[in-house]
């Protein structure tokens, strides 16, 4: 999770996860026996925490109101525990290189609380453009840029 935080899977190596795992490279194969499946397993976790994040926000407040309640507990969760704060930066990392590789990613279908968080912070943004709390025109610039700030 930690070396997914700085670097692109692509750039991960085998040595370098057994290296930080202190384990041999055979017992990292014996449970994944390839990139995509540790990749599936570490994405799983950090979605589930994400999940608990933006579950835990009041929707139904304005959008300004939203947005900060959202990025407070993001920053608690940063400001926290090391393992905590490790799953919101590689959940940025992989967000802002545009990693969507897997059907995971797929969130049509989920209720509001449990789209990506950057589908969330868009739709706040657009709310609050429409409540007029927000001026600039184009909500996913000050997505990046909100996000950005934080990583």
């Amino acid at each position: 999770m930690r070396l997914l935080s700085i670097d692109q899977l692509e750039s991960i190596k085998y040595d370098d996860i057994a290296k930080e795992a202190k384990i041999s490279r055979t017992l990292i194969y014996h449970y994944f026996p390839d990139k995509d499946c540790l990749y599936k397993t570490l994405l799983g976790e950090i979605l589930t925490f994400i999940n608990e994040i933006t579950s835990s926000v009041n929707y139904s407040k304005k959008a300004k109101e939203s947005l900060k309640d959202l990025f407070t507990k993001i920053i608690n969760a940063i400001d926290g525990p090391q393992n905590k704060s490790t799953k919101i930066f590689a959940f940025i990392s992989l967000g802002i290189r545009g990693v969507s590789k897997f059907g995971i990613f797929d969130d049509s279908n989920l209720p509001f609380e449990r789209k990506k968080l950057f589908t969330i912070i868009k739709t706040l943004i657009e709310k609050g453009q429409a409540e007029g709390d927000f001026v600039l025109d184009d909500s996913m610039q000050l997505t990046v840029a909100m996000m950005s700030m934080i990583s």
